[in-house]
């Protein structure tokens, strides 16, 4: 009969093999990385002014007057801020039946295409003009605009009979743009 003295000491060995044989399988290995880096675009828009006035001596000179430029009594002012982002307007010695412009540029200064979401016409002047709006019909909701695109319009501001004897009107004009993948969804 055979002794079964060496039998564990055969299977302590050859599970001693069988381990390192594992853990140098197991040392075998390789990392992968997929870096991954996003830079965003940007959404700018500026407006710029380049021209503006009224139409007080055209009016006077239609109607034969001799000297049209005695008539040439209210102005218009238009100042664009450092940024871009607003124009204010000043009309001065306003009064019904003259129209006044303001010539502007919208300018996509940003880095992605956007659209115009949406045009705003506010404040107690809507109540007395007659005309309040873009006269082109060139910046309107839905407009999409590349990177480095640019459209010009005039803003008119003609006042109705209704508007009031030394009174101050304001109004307000609020461009929204956004991103041209989400239009027309509300920013």
């Amino acid at each position: 009969m055979k002794s079964l003295k060496g039998i564990p000491a055969v299977f302590i060995a050859l599970a001693a093999i069988l381990a390192l044989a594992g853990a140098a399988m197991a040392l075998w290995w390789e990392s992968l990385l997929i870096d991954v880096t996003v830079e965003t675009g940007t959404l700018d828009a500026q407006l710029s002014v380049h021209g503006y006035g009224d139409n007080e001596i055209e009016l006077a000179t239609q109607m034969n007057e001799t000297t049209p430029e005695v008539k040439d009594v209210s102005n218009i002012t238009c100042t664009l801020s450092e940024d871009g982002k607003t124009i204010n307007v000043l009309v001065q010695n306003a009064y019904p039946s003259i129209t006044y412009f303001c010539e502007i540029d919208l300018k996509n200064t940003g880095t992605i295409p956007f659209k115009i979401y949406s045009i705003d016409f506010s404040g107690n002047l809507t109540d007395v003009a007659e005309e309040f709006g873009f006269n082109n019909s060139v910046i309107v909701e839905g407009l999409q605009l590349e990177p480095g695109d640019e459209v010009s319009d005039t803003l008119v501001i003609h006042l109705s009979n209704n508007a009031m004897e030394d009174t101050v009107y304001t109004g307000e004009v609020t461009i929204v743009v956004e991103q041209w993948n989400e239009y027309p969804t509300s920013p």
